[in-house]
């Protein structure tokens, strides 16, 4: 369901960051929980499935660990711990830095701190 007027988020109280990618939306909250909704096709909501969610959900596999940051790509969600190591679920990339066209693996990819896997910044996401 498309909306064209902004309307509250339901189920989101204290929420310190807001990334939006190009059809689903993340939404850290102050106490460290990383919540996803919108489409879902390569796993980038991070729910272990790719159902789509209208409403937010939390994002698996991280609760162990303290966000710093977040952002969301085309089809691709990323997350910063306040040790440096970055985490990213969805769609993979070529070494070039370009979306795999035969991407099946619904794995989540983990960089950690200094590590470069194109040579570029680790963090920005487009």
């Amino acid at each position: 369901k498309q909306i064209s007027v902004p309307v509250r988020v339901q189920g989101l109280e204290s929420v310190r960051l807001i990334a939006v990618g190009a059809f689903h939306n993340l939404a850290l909250q102050e106490d460290g929980t990383l919540w996803a909704w919108g489409n879902n096709e390569y796993g980038q909501l991070g729910t272990g499935d790719t159902q789509p969610r209208s409403q937010p959900i939390p994002v698996q596999g991280l609760s162990d660990l303290t966000l710093v940051d977040i952002a969301a790509g085309g089809w691709h969600s990323t997350a910063l711990t306040d040790e440096g190591e970055m985490i990213k679920k969805g769609k993979k990339f070529s070494e070039e830095g370009d979306y795999l066209a035969n991407d099946e693996e619904k794995k989540d990819e983990r960089y950690p701190q200094g590590s470069k896997p194109d040579e570029e910044p680790l963090f920005p996401v487009g």
